[in-house]
């Protein structure tokens, strides 16, 4: 926009200037919304952070690092920027999201993000029994889902499988105890909530 200053001089004479005003903005953008960041454990988790800016615009936006900066995707005033994480994340963790507009201005957000799952569960333990009718061997397993790094349970057990070949199954069931009818070499699997496998434990049944 266009200004004007007057000066007068001591005789009363006045001149007249224009000055150009460029605009200012020294507002950084503002986070707006964030999708994808719910309670659902999975493996991998993809965030879509929304920021808002009603000034210079071309908006940036970093995670936890300021050399991270891209420039976001633009929709009017609104600025976007997706992440996929990967890792192991149990319960929550607490991250910097930072902001910046064309003219450097920066904004930093303290962003969660929750109950990620990258580590497969361990079988501990199994054990054998007859059945009654001598037809058929229950298998009992034991697990846990604990990342010995972390110290910590991750998503939790949600199944259980019997195979007869070396290959991960598709298909688990709720229950810990297994049961096969006939004699030979299976192998044991677990499975947790975000959908990682254990690796095999192989067992032999001679006892039908």
């Amino acid at each position: 926009s266009t200004l004007y200053v007057q000066s007068r001089d001591r005789r009363g004479n006045v001149t007249t200037q224009p000055i150009t005003v460029q605009y200012i903005d020294a507002k950084a953008p503002t986070l707006t919304g964030q999708t994808g960041n719910n309670a659902t454990w999975v493996r991998t988790k993809q965030i879509t952070y929304t920021a808002t800016d009603k000034g210079v615009g071309q908006t940036q936006i970093a995670f936890n690092n300021q050399n991270d900066f891209q420039l976001a995707n633009q929709s009017g005033d609104n600025y976007t920027r997706t992440y996929n994480f990967v890792g192991d994340v149990y319960g929550q963790v607490t991250a910097a999201l930072y902001l910046k507009d064309g003219l450097g201005n920066i904004r930093t957000e303290r962003i969660t993000i929750s109950n990620i799952d990258n580590t497969a569960p361990t079988i501990t333990g199994i054990s054998q029994a007859i059945s009654s009718d001598k037809k058929s061997v229950n298998i009992t397993v034991s697990a846990n889902d604990i990342n010995q790094t972390l110290g910590k349970s991750g998503s939790g057990i949600s199944g259980y499988a019997v195979t007869t070949s070396n290959t991960a199954p598709s298909s688990f069931q709720s229950s810990n105890t297994l049961t096969v009818n006939k004699n030979g070499t299976y192998y044991i699997w677990v499975r947790d909530v975000a959908g990682n496998i254990s690796g095999a434990q192989q067992i032999i049944v001679r006892n039908i």
